[in-house]
Parts: C-alpha cells; sequence; structure tokens
C-alpha cells in the first residue's frame, strides 16, 4: 500500500459544479482521466487524479506536483490503477 505524504484530513475540496460538472480551475481532464487541483499552505501543490465510473468517482493516484506540467509518471501510475479496476469489475460482474 502506498501511503500519501497527506493525511485525508488535511486536504479539503471546495469542488465548484456547473450543470453537476466539476469546471476549472480545480478539475481538468488529463488524458482519459480526471485532475483535481489543489494548493495548500507553504506554497505545496497536490493533484488528485480519478476516474469516473458511471456516477462513480474512482480515486486513482494522488501526488505533490514540483513542475508546470503533470508528471508522466504519475499518469501512468493513474492509468494502470484505471485499467486494473476496469479489470477487476468486469471479472467480478461476469
Amino acid at each position: 500500500m502506498v501511503r500519501s505524504p497527506f493525511s485525508a484530513s488535511s486536504a479539503t475540496f471546495d469542488l465548484k459544479t456547473y450543470d453537476g460538472y466539476i469546471v476549472m480551475p480545480l478539475c481538468r481532464k488529463v488524458a482519459n482521466l480526471w485532475e483535481v487541483r489543489s494548493s495548500l499552505s507553504k506554497g505545496w501543490i497536490y493533484r488528485i487524479l480519478f476516474g469516473v465510473d458511471n456516477q462513480i468517482l474512482v480515486l486513482l493516484h494522488g501526488f505533490m506536483k514540483k513542475a508546470q506540467t503533470t508528471p508522466k509518471k504519475e499518469i501512468g501510475t493513474a492509468q494502470r490503477r484505471w485499467k486494473d479496476y476496469k479489470k477487476r469489475k468486469y471479472m467480478e460482474s461476469g
């Protein structure tokens, strides 16, 4: 199990929606997933990558961002987990 460098209680998102959709600047599409943005104290910037399965948000990966662009390594981690989630869901339902 991978542990996050911050506790869930320390990160609170004020998600703004428009017609039921989370909107920029807090959320954006990254590859085939979504990224929620959060800037915490001391200039730390965190991102959470997630997928949407019907009306369920599947949290896949969280990390501290250190560069302007989202690192491909972080996107790759989330994509592998998303693929694994869908594979397990298919196996359980079939």
